[in-house]
């Protein structure tokens, strides 16, 4: 009796793909993906770009599919979801250079293999496992009253409207992460949501919420004897003499237009309506601002039944290794106590085989940088523009 074949998602989860009895073609098929990337990495410029990255996608279908035994069209298309965040960042923002696609199509391309993160496993799930549990726990009408009684029916609007992805930054801003989210989030078939907090504080030592008024901006990604360099040109929109400790929401940049308008402004041209972003704070009010942890238990409850929590916790370091241990760890353990399940979280960035820099993550394209500069040059904003 043959073996059944694997689908789009059970390729996608796979770890470590199978070599079947046929070897050989397997081997065969490895050889043609990679010949199909070098004929990728020979063609030059923009135009030339994304039809060199298809012709390396149905390369490394056809390896995946001699290696794992699933259909090619389930290879292709699970590479294809995977790369798309590829063709995005070189084709439409120029960030790669040609010489660089090799390199590159085997670093980001190698997130074709399967999310691993650097947070502990037990907390965390693959997004398409993250999905199906999802799915599975939309059936018990009674788990979701439970997490209702227990936030006080005091659940955000675009939580009631049906499950979820949910991103939680301190400002919902365009740079590489968030474009990761909206492309990879857009293959999953649910609604894509970044929520941001404009009543926190700018603290200028935290690095996340700095690289909100000192953008960097990623010029170009290059190798050269197999090491991937990346260019960056850092460029601030505020003056940090004077609003270090200030909420985000009164910060003014340089030329005077709103910190958050500016960046809602960013988003609204980079995500065409595909992402939401709402403001969180008056929520956060009612849900223990100022005490982290009892903050948390209440965040984390709004992912047991009604969406998917996507979060990179870099544990190596200090600070979040801190507020892993202190923080999200005991509430964590505390919903999967009080509702018997766990709230559902998934990584958003493949941090075991990337080639990416964190400093990458948190850039931004470079038409970033020339929305930057017309505003200085022209500083002619009025309040209606202001979003």
């Amino acid at each position: 009796m043959p073996l059944a074949r694997p689908g789009v998602e059970q390729v996608l989860n796979m770890t470590h793909p199978f070599v079947s009895d046929c070897g050989k073609v397997g081997l065969l098929g490895k050889h043609v993906g990679l010949q199909c990337v070098v004929g990728a990495c020979c063609l030059r410029g923009n135009r030339d770009l994304e039809r060199g990255c298809s012709l390396c996608l149905f390369g490394f279908g056809v390896a995946w599919c001699c290696l794992t035994g699933a259909t090619l069209a389930a290879c292709v298309h699970a590479a294809s979801v995977r790369a798309r965040m590829f063709i995005d960042m070189s084709a439409i923002y120029g960030t790669h250079q040609p010489s660089s696609l090799w390199g590159l199509a085997l670093g980001t391309l190698s997130s074709l293999f399967p999310w691993s993160s650097r947070v502990p496993s037990d907390l965390i799930l693959s997004p398409f496992d993250a999905i199906r549990e999802l799915q599975r726990r939309r059936q018990d009408p009674g788990l979701r009253r439970k997490v209702e009684r227990y936030l006080q029916r005091d659940i955000p609007t675009y939580f009631q409207d049906g499950p979820i992805l949910y991103l939680a930054r301190h400002i919902a801003t365009p740079n590489f992460e968030t474009l990761r989210f909206k492309h990879v989030m857009g293959s999953l078939g649910l609604r894509a949501v970044v929520g941001q907090d404009t009543k926190d504080l700018f603290v200028s030592g935290n690095d996340a919420k700095r690289a909100l008024c000192k953008l960097s901006v990623c010029l170009r990604v290059s190798q050269r004897e197999g090491r991937i360099n990346e260019e960056y040109k850092n460029i601030s929109v505020v003056d940090f003499n004077t609003t270090d400790g200030m909420p985000f929401a009164s910060i003014t940049t340089l030329w005077g237009e709103r910190l958050v308008g500016f960046h809602a402004r960013l988003f609204a041209e980079f995500m065409q309506g595909h992402v939401d972003n709402p403001d969180d704070a008056v929520w956060i009010d009612r849900h223990h601002r100022g005490n982290l942890f009892e903050h948390y238990k209440d965040f984390l409850a709004l992912f047991v039944t009604h969406g998917v929590l996507f979060e990179d916790y870099v544990t190596e370091d200090k600070q979040e290794a801190y507020f892993v241990k202190k923080i999200l760890r005991p509430a964590y353990q505390f919903i999967e106590e009080y509702f018997g399940v766990k709230p559902i979280i998934a990584p958003l960035v493949p941090q075991s085989k990337t080639y990416e820099s964190n400093r990458f993550w948190v850039s931004y394209p470079r038409r970033v940088l020339e929305a930057v500069n017309e505003s200085m040059h022209t500083g002619n904003y009025t309040r209606d523009k202001l979003t």
